[in-house]
């Protein structure tokens, strides 16, 4: 059975991974080397990470104490849909994504322009978000949907 560590103990523990080149500090957080920031205004606050093979392009903010898993996609711009304009000359418009503190978001999931993900919720594993997400709520599907409460969450 795993124990609940303390938030030193995951420093430290990041710390050491540092140390063997397996992850990068980034603002007051940690990423894998895979991933990929495309040019942005990028945040990421103390004691979260973002995991291996995930892209953030855009404006995104990620809060403190976040897990981001491996290959998340946050995409916080998105191209004009003009009818009478081709796809590749629409212009692009930059609409940030916030995460705040205490998210988690599982493998492989989506997180679209404007999004905010408030604070202690979770999003499921290949998940594609495109509304916020509010408090605790547990979030999964696509599109995403809410299908429980962190506080009130049974483990199976």
């Amino acid at each position: 059975m795993s124990k609940n560590i303390t938030k030193e103990e995951r420093l430290n523990h990041m710390r050491e991974m540092e140390k063997r080149g397996e992850i990068l500090k980034r603002d007051k957080g940690y990423i894998y080397p895979s991933v990929l920031i495309l040019p942005s205004n990028f945040h990421l606050g103390e004691g979260s990470h973002v995991g291996a093979y995930s892209i953030i392009a855009g404006p995104v903010s990620i809060g403190n104490w976040c897990l981001i898993s491996q290959h998340v996609y946050m995409w916080a711009n998105e191209h004009g849909l003009e009818p009478d304009k081709e796809i590749c000359l629409q212009p692009i418009v930059e609409i940030p994504i916030k995460i705040e503190d205490d998210v988690w978001v599982g493998t492989g999931a989506i997180i679209t322009a404007g999004v905010t993900i408030h604070n202690h919720a979770v999003v499921g594993a290949g998940s594609v978000v495109t509304h916020d997400i509010p408090e605790y709520e547990i979030w999964a599907g696509v599109p995403a949907k809410k299908i429980g409460d962190r506080r009130t969450w049974k483990k199976r």
